[in-house]
This record gives C-alpha cells, structure tokens and sequence, in this order.
C-alpha cells in the first residue's frame, strides 16, 4: 500500500484509518471501534488528512486516483494517475475545477436515478391503470355474457314480441270479440309462447356443437371427466364416472353419428347428454350428472344467431302450430294474430312482379301491408303498398288474397286533387263592357259530388271605385254571385295538380252613381248571365292549394250587349 502525505494536510482530529479486510481490498475503520465505516472495495487508501475544504484520503481503485471524504463520497472522481490527483490538491484552480466535475456528475446521476424512478413510477402506475382497465372490461365482458346467455331474459323478449302481434286486435275483429279473446287465451297462449321460447333458445345455441372440429382431450382422473374442446362454444369438461370411462371413449372413436341432448338448467343452455350411434344401427346414451353448463362468448353467440336466421330463412320449418280451442266461432281476420306460430317459421308475401318477401306481417291496412323483415323480426316495422300485392301465405298454410278495389279506392281518392270539399279565400278583378276595370276580394266553396264532378259556389266584392271623364263622374259598387260545376277531366286530374273547365251561372249587381254639375243620378242593376271559363289548382301543402281562375259572363236579361271578364288567384283549404 502506498499512503501519501501532503505538507498541506493536517493530521490533528484523524478518526479513520485505512483497513485491509479479507478480500484484499481496502475500506476505513473507526480508529477507535475498529467497526468498518467505509466498505473495503479499493485497491489502496491512504490515511485521512484535514483540508481547508474537510478530511480526505487518497485512494487507487482500478489503477486509477481521486480522493474521498469521510463519507465515502468521491470529491475528485477516480480517473487519474497519481501525478495528476498530487497536482490537483497542489493547485487550487485544478481542484476547484476537478471537484466541480465531479459534483457535475454526482448531479448528473441523481438526475438521471430521478428520472429512471419517475419512468418506473409512471410505468407501474400505467400498469395499474391496464390491468384495471383489462379488470372493469373483462367483468363488463362477462356481465353482458351472462345476460347473452340467459333464457330468462332470452324468453322475456321472445314472448314479448309474440303476444305484442297476438294481441292486436284484427281488422274483422269486434271490440267485444278482442277482448274475450285475450281475457280467455291469454294465458294459454303466454305459456305456449313460453315453451316455444325453449325450443327457439336451444335451437339457437346448440347449433354446430359436436362438429367435426370438436375434439375429445384426454380423462382428468382427479376430476373424473373429459376434456371436450368445441369450436364455438369453448371447452368443458363431461363428468364421466371411472367405470364408464373406455366405454365412453370407445363410442366416441368409433361412432358414425353423436347427438348432443341440451336441457335449460339455472337459466343456462346446457348439456344433459350425448347419444352414440354405431355402424350396425345401435345406440347409445350417456348421460351427464350434473348437466354441464354452456356458456358461450358475444362474438361466437352473435355468428350462431345469424346462422340460424339464415338457416330459416332458406328451408323453414312445416311443422303445423297448434289450434288453440275457441270459446265461439269467430270471423276470420286479415292478421294472423290470433295461432301462436312454430319457431322458425314466416309469411310470405307475393307481389304483382313475382317477389316474394319473407316476413312476420304485423298489421294490414286500407292502403298497406306492415311487416318485420324475418331476419330481423325485432327489428323496425317495414310496409309495402297494398296495391303491390297479390296475397299473402301465412306460416300456418292460411292463404289471403289481397283485393286492390279499396287501396285503388282510397289511392285515387287521397291522391287526385278533387278530394272532399274546400273552401278559398284570394283576391278578383274583373273588366267589364264600357273599360270598366275594377278589383276586389272573394271567396268560394267547392264541393266534388263524385271523381268527374265538382260543385263551385262564390261571392265577389269590389269596393267602389270612381272614374272622372269630361265632367262627368261615375262611381262603381259591384258584387257578383255564381254557381258553377266543374268538371273533372281525367288527363288533367293529376297528384299535384288540376286543370279543369267551368261553366255555370253568374249574378252580377252594379250600383252606379253619375254626378255632373247639374245632376247627380244613381243607378242599381242586376245582370244574370252564363259563365263559362278555366281554373287551375296547384298543391302546396297536403290540404294547401293555389287558385286561378278566369271566366267569362254574358249577360242573358236587358242589355244584352253586356259582358264581364273575371280572374281571381288565392289559397284553398281542402276540408
């Protein structure tokens, strides 16, 4: 060991001293206890001496010189030769500068452990934060899993859809008839509906279960059953007693065809059994104590549901549903709403361009037929227009032909402007023989007595009006009442509008007033005259119109000569 004196250091108030320990390297003891204060990990170590700046040694680890403090904590960083670390003490700008390195890179360190601890800190805590996430979602997961898999809920909704159609009261159906109905056979029909709720659910989830993917694992001794792998609906294992254990494989190896046997149990699919068919046409049937459980996942669950849509849809059942016993003789309705009908099964609706529409039908009416598409029979409620339709074929073999007389009816009747009745209100003028112009308001009803025919009543007013020519003044209050028929042209008798001819009546009153300089003179005639002319009808709204209208009156009493033209523009009503 090579120990340093520097004229500079003081040894007076030395507590430590160096300590060769048992692995040949060198620490500090306390001089006093002989307890190791500074661990033995260098190569040399000289004795303390007190500086100006605190007690330091010298020490050599790897070849290489730095000096510590009491602590142990490298004042000058251990990488140089000893020249250098003498010259470092010897100058005071060398120190100086070497300590100050060092603490750089002590700050360094404790920067780069902080930051090394926030990232751990950061990476743990997002770990938590996964694993809670992974926690809530897996439980969600598994939350909407149980509900997916419950019969009760399953049931709930099934039955639910049934009776909401059942119970409708159909179109030939009396009030009194609806309701014995549904107070006598309701609850037959809820508990038939429930048991075809049973069949619907095990149908569903039992498709595919033995498939020729499903494999047999090897017997769990400790648990006494099977390990049966299954392609959609997971793994599970089949308790099978010792004694039956080579039977049971045996017929699972050798068996040309396995029938699964499924039962409801604590509001789940499960499976009670499995029937083993052999080449020579015998069978045999294990049974399972308790039921295994099925529990299938959302995604596996929702393939198996549009399988089996898919599968009824394209070879439905012809099974006959049960006729439910009548308390009297009742009309046929136009809704099969009245049988329960089989799982599985559809209507079908036949059009006038061959399509057939698979569907449950909800409700017919005057103009048309209400369905759900069959697929989807909680899905939304779809239509086709009556007129479209040739009849429809029930699940039950029931045939309805559908009758397009009162959907042509009502089809002309709502879309064909002639509709009812209405009334107008607008503005007129009319000109008459002499250059009488004159403008006002008016008002009609109009009423269609049949589709060729429509009946118009109105009454005008014109406010007076004065006319001033070589001093002479005149003065103009005239009215008018008509009745007119109107009638309807089918070409021009379209959705949206109406072009039709008038001819009818008309009573015109003038009162006229002249005054001069010397007189003043008033005059009340009525004419009574024929009219003829055209009017336009325009829809704006479903019961808003827009009006013209143009005719023209002569004059059948005195003054024949007489004859008035008239327009008039304005909104109808229908009513």
């Amino acid at each position: 060991m090579l120990l340093i004196s520097v004229t500079n250091f003081d040894a007076y108030g030395q507590e430590l001293e160096p300590h060769k320990c048992g692995n040949g390297k060198w620490g500090f003891v306390d001089k006093e206890t002989g307890i190791v204060v500074i661990s033995c990990m260098y190569d040399e170590a000289g004795k303390f001496y007190k500086y100006r700046t605190g007690d330091v040694a010298f020490v050599k680890l790897n070849n290489k010189w730095g000096y510590i403090d009491k602590t142990g904590k490298e004042k000058v960083t251990i990488k140089y030769t000893m020249n250098e670390v003498y010259s470092i003490v010897k100058s005071p700008s060398k120190r100086e500068k070497a300590e100050k390195e060092r603490a750089d890179m002590e700050r360094a360190e404790r920067e780069e452990k902080m930051r090394a601890e926030t990232k751990k800190v950061i990476a743990e805590r997002t770990a938590l934060e996964k694993a809670e996430r992974e926690r809530r979602t897996a439980l969600e997961k598994a939350e909407r899993e149980k509900k997916a898999n419950s019969f009760e809920i399953f049931a709930k909704n099934y039955v639910g859809a049934k009776l909401e159609i059942w119970e409708k009261r159909g179109n030939t159906e009396t009030y009194d008839q609806w309701e014995q109905r549904i107070d006598s056979q309701e609850s037959t029909i809820t508990a038939e509906f429930y048991k075809e709720a049973e069949r619907a659910f095990i149908d569903e989830r039992s498709q595919n279960f033995l498939s020729r993917n499903t494999t047999l694992g090897n017997y769990n001794s400790t648990n006494k059953a099977f390990l049966i792998k299954t392609e959609m609906h997971g793994d599970y294992y089949l308790p099978v007693p010792d004694r039956e254990t080579q039977d049971f494989q045996k017929n699972w190896n050798s068996s040309i065809s396995k029938r699964p046997h499924f039962e409801i149990s604590d509001d789940r699919l499960a499976l009670a059994g499995i029937t083993f068919r052999a080449a020579d046409g015998t069978s045999q049937r294990f049974n399972f104590d308790p039921a295994v459980k099925i529990t299938i996942s959302e995604e596996n669950l929702a393939i198996l549901q549009r399988n089996h849509n898919n599968l009824y849809a394209e070879t439905p059942k012809t099974e006959t549903p049960k006729q439910t016993p009548k308390t009297e003789p009742q009309k046929e309705t136009s809704q099969p709403v009245v049988t329960p009908q089989p799982s599985g099964s559809y209507d079908i609706i036949l059009l006038k361009n061959g399509q057939e529409i698979k569907a449950k039908v909800d409700e017919i009416t005057l103009s048309e037929i209400k369905y759900k598409s069959f697929d989807n029979i909680y899905g939304p409620t779809r239509n086709v227009a009556k007129n479209n339709a040739v009849a429809i074929i029930y699940a039950n073999g029931q045939r309805e032909v559908i009758s397009s007389e009162t959907t042509t009816e009502k089809s002309t009747t709502d879309n064909k402007m002639n509709n009812q009745g209405d009334f107008g209100i607008g503005v007129s003028g009319v000109a008459g023989a002499g250059g009488i112009t004159l403008y006002g308001i008016c008002g009609a009803v109009r009423y269609s007595v049949n589709d060729l025919l429509r009946m118009e009543g109105s009454f005008t007013y014109y406010p007076t009006k004065t006319y001033k020519s070589w001093g002479i003044e005149q003065e103009f209050k005239v009215w008018s009442i008509s009745l007119n028929s109107q009638p309807i042209l089918p070409p021009l008798n379209g959705e949206n509008f109406l072009l039709y001819p008038l001819v009818g009546i008309g009573i015109i009153g003038v009162k006229e007033t002249q005054r001069d300089w010397l007189r003043s003179e008033v005059y009340d005639i009525v004419y009574f005259g024929f009219n003829t002319g055209v009017g336009f009808d325009l829809r704006l709204l479903k019961n808003l119109f827009f009006n013209l209208e143009g005719k023209y009156t002569k004059c059948l009493t005195k003054d024949n000569d007489r004859y008035w033209f008239m327009g008039s523009a304005g909104l109808v009503i229908k009513f």
